[in-house]
């Protein structure tokens, strides 16, 4: 989940006709596949069904699925191909990681991701129920390109995708608009080498590296774009539009490597971000008032921090998180004067990879990558 989208009913958008693109599974859902979850993305469709998409790490490609709820929070799923599945006995490739999923307000289903083979970014969209021929939005450059790393997918005022991305040959950070009929990518962010200096007053040069686990949010015609520095071990920050987007540092780390997995969200016009800080391996948070940046520590429990997700529930700040030491995925809650931490699950499973939430029924609900069973695992909040 990156923003979740208005909630509408199909007759609300059709003006009472039975939508096409009607996201309600058709069938009973087959049983799981081997390997679905990895790159985790849920979103709530416009008819108010859960969808996901995600890598299938056994075929190697793109899956997407639609739920149904059995229980409170707990779903099962009608799954369908999107890409890199064999085709007439040919096997096209890894496709599917650093995936990221939106659903536009007319249902249109967008993914963005990386194809390992080629090392692009591709784009496959569902219209109705029938998904398009994928697209290759950017090739990369060198001999082994790795374009489409870290995509971060959302849909602009005007119903159409924006994806922000790294590449890692190029080391820098990229943004894909569409504007109707094709994407058009520029070069948002270039970073800057850092010199480091050893105990021994050694100097070395670390090679300019910007973009990775970038995290995309569009609030009417802003863009928010967080993400990494490698190079500075730094959370930075671009906002505004194409073409036209000011640059910042939201934590610099002082001295600490700062700056995975970030989420964003908006709360009461304030910007927030949770973040891990990846020397001490401690769960960050940081909240720009009044255009300054405050920052706390919100878990230092050990190996806490990776894979965070950003939510706000009847104005409560919260934020899904995975527990290394663990193997459990945490939710810690801003009660004004202090963050309440517990486990959500994990007891006798792995959970908290790629964490997600969404509304189901009117209900909120979470999903992460079970890494024992390999598949999505869901339960209410």
């Amino acid at each position: 989940m990156r923003t979740l989208p208005i909630l509408l009913t199909t007759a609300a958008l059709l003006g009472g006709c039975r939508a096409e693109y009607d996201f309600i599974p058709r069938a009973e859902p087959p049983p799981l596949q081997e390997d679905h979850g990895l790159w985790l993305d849920m979103e709530t469709a416009p008819d108010g069904a859960p969808v996901a998409a995600y890598y299938d790490r056994n075929m190697g490609a793109v899956g997407f699925a639609v739920g149904r709820e059995v229980d409170p929070g707990v779903l099962v799923w009608e799954h369908e191909e999107v890409d890199g599945y064999p085709e007439d006995g040919l096997n096209p490739g890894e496709r599917g990681t650093y995936l990221s999923m939106e659903v536009a307000p007319d249902g249109t289903t967008w993914i963005s991701y990386h194809d390992q083979r080629r090392g692009t970014l591709r784009v496959s969209h569902r219209v109705g129920a029938k998904w398009q021929e994928p697209e290759v939005i950017d090739t990369g450059s060198g001999i082994e390109p790795k374009a489409g790393m870290f995509t971060s997918l959302q849909i602009d005022a005007s119903g159409n995708p924006v994806i922000a991305y790294h590449d890692d040959v190029e080391g820098n950070l990229k943004v894909a608009h569409y504007d109707g009929s094709a994407f058009t990518v520029e070069v948002a962010r270039e970073g800057t080498d850092a010199v480091v200096t050893d105990a021994e007053g050694t100097e070395t040069t670390v090679e300019a590296d910007v973009g990775e686990y970038a995290r995309l949010l569009i609030d009417g015609n802003t863009e928010y774009i967080a993400f990494y520095d490698r190079a500075h071990g730094e959370l930075h920050l671009l906002e505004g539009f194409a073409g036209a987007y000011t640059h910042s540092v939201i934590d610099d780390g002082e001295g600490a490597d700062v700056g995975q997995w970030p989420s964003l969200a908006l709360d009461n016009g304030d910007l927030v971000v949770s973040y891990q800080d990846v020397t001490n391996q401690d769960l960050k948070f940081a909240r720009r008032s009044g255009g300054s940046w405050t920052r706390e520590i919100v878990d230092d429990a050990l190996y806490v921090g990776a894979d965070s997700e950003l939510l706000i529930t009847d104005g409560t700040v919260s934020i899904l998180y995975f527990d290394g030491q663990e193997n459990n995925v945490k939710r810690a809650v801003n009660t004004g004067s202090q963050w309440q931490l517990a486990t959500l699950g994990g007891e006798t499973t792995a959970l908290g990879f790629f964490n997600e939430a969404i509304q189901v029924n009117g209900e909120w609900v979470i999903g992460c990558y079970d890494y024992t069973n390999r598949r999505i695992h869901t339960q209410a909040l």
